[in-house]
């Protein structure tokens, strides 16, 4: 009798596994087929057909491990869709999740989480969401800092992000600072008279003359005008003549 129990039991766990591994598979399935059709329409630009293919996915993929990459791409593909729509706000809710997930699989300190901090922050500022953006810049700009090193030209990028959310929040100030340390930096490797130096000269003036440092600005509109005034630089060109070979004797 107690080996009959025995067997029985041993039966029920594996029909009960077997029925888990149905599900899990079925899941993966719908999941993949969901996902992939609303990739399609949203490639099309067809959004509320792309929203509700992405949401039946995400349906899916929310009984997926809680660090399973496939719930944040779900949730980024679906923040974009939201995004075509001019839904920013809940494509940023989208996108929050998403990288709630990718630090689950990741790590928080992660450089890969950039880009997603980026679309988070892209959101809110179309949303007019600024102050709700601040944080996440100044997050992506330290976890760049940290990571990348203060003078590669990601961090860079992402520190002219910063200080252009700084200016839609009316923080001049710290919007000019960002600035004169960007154009610190691009000084040293590009040299102090050099042409590519124009945009964060004329960034940096109308954010200094905004946060009334007028001296401050004066200083470089000389240094702006000295650039844009200079003398092009003519490469001399080389002579292309062959040299002809003394023949053989």
């Amino acid at each position: 009798m107690k080996r009959r129990t025995l067997t029985g039991n041993l039966w029920l766990c594996l029909i009960t596994v077997a029925l888990v591994c149905s599900t899990a598979c079925t899941r993966m399935v719908l999941w993949d087929k969901y996902y992939q059709e609303g990739m399609q329409e949203l490639e099309q630009r067809r959004y509320p057909e792309a929203e509700n293919l992405l949401t039946l996915a995400l349906k899916q993929a929310e009984h997926f491990s809680p660090a399973d990459q496939r719930r944040a791409t779900n949730l980024k593909s679906l923040g974009a869709c939201l995004s075509g729509q001019e839904r920013f706000g809940e494509a940023a809710d989208a996108l929050r999740r998403a990288l709630a997930v990718e630090e689950k699989a990741s790590g928080a300190d992660n450089p890969d989480l950039l880009p997603t901090f980026e679309t988070l922050s892209g959101y809110l500022e179309a949303g007019k969401e600024y102050k709700e953006a601040l944080p996440v810049r100044k997050r992506a700009l330290a976890l760049a800092d940290k990571k990348l090193g203060p003078g590669a030209k990601q961090t860079l990028a992402l520190a002219g992000s910063l200080a252009q959310c700084h200016v839609l929040n009316k923080n001049y100030a710290e919007a000019a600072g960002i600035y004169q340390r960007i154009l610190s930096m691009q000084q040293k490797a590009e040299g102090a008279d050099s042409p590519a130096l124009v945009p964060i000269l004329e960034k940096c003036i109308r954010v200094l003359r905004l946060s009334n440092k007028s001296a401050e600005a004066d200083k470089l509109e000389k240094s702006l005008k000295s650039i844009l005034h200079a003398p092009k630089k003519i490469v001399p060109v080389e002579a292309n003549a062959a040299k002809t070979e003394s023949p053989a004797k």
